[in-house]
């Protein structure tokens, strides 16, 4: 399938993104003013999208979403590296993540590595715990800086 990507700011993207998680089981919203979204399109119709936001003085990878009919055809994987060479290019400080459990490999397609969950800023430990007692495990992960 022909996607094409673009990056955007919360403020400009949030009348489009905040539907579209909806749509798709996430119940708040996610678009913040200083967040930056990688979106993914086919033709007119967004099918995927991801931030980058800054958290506690960290920067994180959140919130990443395809939509169920065009999983499995590589959408993910180019939406991941649209963003690491849009929204990371400018970064000097390591990415943090919080993917579900059975996601380490793709992560790592960009840099990502597992660590020790006890490793993590208290925020994101916290995080991780409601996560999984809600029935989502997730692992902690982090793109180290690049020099």
């Amino acid at each position: 399938m022909d996607y094409h990507y673009k990056s955007m700011s919360g403020v400009d993207a949030a009348h489009i993104v905040d539907p579209f998680y909806r749509q798709h089981g996430w119940l708040t919203s996610h678009a913040r003013d200083d967040d930056q979204f990688a979106i993914a399109y086919y033709g007119e119709t967004l099918v995927g999208c991801l931030r980058r936001c800054h958290e506690n003085g960290i920067y994180m990878l959140r919130t990443m979403m395809v939509d169920p009919r065009h999983r499995g055809q590589g959408l993910g994987h180019g939406l991941l590296q649209f963003y690491e060479q849009n929204l990371l290019k400018d970064i000097s400080a390591d990415i943090h993540c919080t993917p579900y459990a059975h996601l380490p490999e793709f992560y790592a397609s960009i840099g990502f590595t597992t660590r020790k969950i006890e490793t993590a800023p208290a925020f994101i430990i916290k995080r991780i715990q409601e996560y999984t007692q809600r029935g989502n495990p997730t692992i902690y992960m982090v793109r180290p800086h690049k020099t």
